[in-house]
């Protein structure tokens, strides 16, 4: 079918009533046709969620972000009772290895 629709096409001599040239309002219409072609596949290609999708995508996040939370308090405390057994000296040698550290990175 589409080959006789493209013999037919090209038959035509592009002349309309009174040998005017109807070849502007083809093009046109050739162009909304593609234009309105890329905007269905590009609403075809574009992911929708649903309120169920939305909500299990917040409830991971939130549970990345509470784990990561729970493991630096964690650190800290860690941190906090190491320091607590360390006299004086044990403290300033701790306190400037820890600095040397951070200076290296």
């Amino acid at each position: 079918m589409f080959k006789k629709f493209q013999k037919m096409l090209e038959a035509d001599t592009g002349t309309g009533v009174n040998g005017a040239d109807n070849t502007g309002n083809t093009d046109t219409k050739t162009q909304n046709e593609a234009t309105s072609n890329e905007q269905a596949e590009t609403s075809q290609s574009e992911k929708t969620f649903t309120q169920k999708d939305v909500d299990k995508l917040i409830q991971d996040r939130l549970a990345r972000e509470q784990s990561k939370w729970e493991k630096r308090v964690q650190d800290e405390r860690t941190e906090a009772e190491k320091l607590a057994k360390m006299n004086a000296e044990q403290k300033a040698k701790y306190a400037e290895e820890k600095r040397a550290a951070e200076l290296e990175k």
